[in-house]
């Protein structure tokens, strides 16, 4: 009789044992170490070896969402993030809202690409260091082209020289319509004499059409450069930025008179210009 228990025992042992295999396989899986874990490591591996140079664009965005969805295989969300966005940058400059659409992506993950983004446009800013001389419009171009980059509102950019146009600082002075023209002048002319600067330009973006300036930015642009003059301060551009192309009004024959003219208060005959 002993015996015989002896083996039902022996079989039940032996018919949990696949059980527990399976549970603990499963829990090592879960957990940091497991498998995905080894994969993420050869990842992080190699981009300490090579950087990104050689990653395609959904092993990047793979590798991101590491650190915002952990203990998961996130190559097949990498793939829906790109197919929904079409690329990294612009899943960079998508809303909270739209990549939190996307199933699987979490609150973590969604802030987190976001912060990216940010972060990328925050190394671009801080790349054009203050102290360096913006000798043409070309210079302000691309210094304002990077600040503006991803910005779905209006924006209004007032870039502060002295005169030698070294560069004193690179202010957001409003978003909204740069037409606001009685809001946005004040704020301009407080930053430029905040800044000590007795050069200045001013730019805005086009969220969804072209670098070229309206008949309302041409009139604001003259409003600019006499209430500016008033502090004895030159406007010297105002850059018009659109996704991929920005246009200097004073580099465009027709408009650059307006960056000529002299706007002093000692002359009556400009009150009228």
């Amino acid at each position: 009789m002993a015996e015989k228990e002896k083996e039902t025992v022996e079989a039940e042992t032996k018919a949990t044992e696949p059980a527990a295999e399976d549970e603990t396989r499963e829990k090592r899986t879960k957990r940091p170490g497991g498998v995905h874990a080894g994969h993420r490591q050869r990842v992080k591996e190699r981009f300490l070896n090579e950087g990104l140079e050689k990653f395609d664009p959904h092993q990047v965005m793979e590798m991101l969402l590491f650190f915002g969805i952990p203990m998961k295989d996130t190559n097949e969300l990498a793939h829906a993030v790109l197919d929904e966005f079409g690329s990294i940058y612009k899943a960079m400059e998508a809303s909270f809202a739209d990549l939190r659409k996307i199933p699987g992506i979490t609150d973590n993950a969604a802030t987190l690409i976001c912060f990216s983004g940010q972060l990328a446009k925050r190394y671009w800013m801080d790349r054009c260091d203050i102290g360096k001389i913006m000798s043409d419009s070309s210079k302000i171009g691309e210094l304002v082209k990077y600040r503006l980059a991803g910005e779905r509102d209006e924006c209004v950019l007032l870039v502060s020289m002295d005169n030698r146009r070294k560069l004193l600082n690179c202010t957001r002075i409003a978003k909204g319509s740069v037409n606001s023209a009685d809001i946005n002048i004040r704020l301009a002319l407080r930053q430029a004499l905040q800044d000590n600067a007795t050069q200045v330009a001013i730019a805005h973006n086009h969220p969804n059409g072209h670098a070229y300036p309206s008949s309302a930015d041409i009139r604001t642009t003259q409003l600019f450069a006499k209430a500016l003059a008033v502090a004895d301060i030159h406007l010297v551009d105002h850059i018009i930025v659109s996704e991929d192309d920005y246009i200097s009004m004073a580099e465009t024959d027709s408009l650059a008179p307006i960056f000529r003219a002299n706007y002093s208060l000692s002359d009556p005959a400009n009150d009228d210009r």
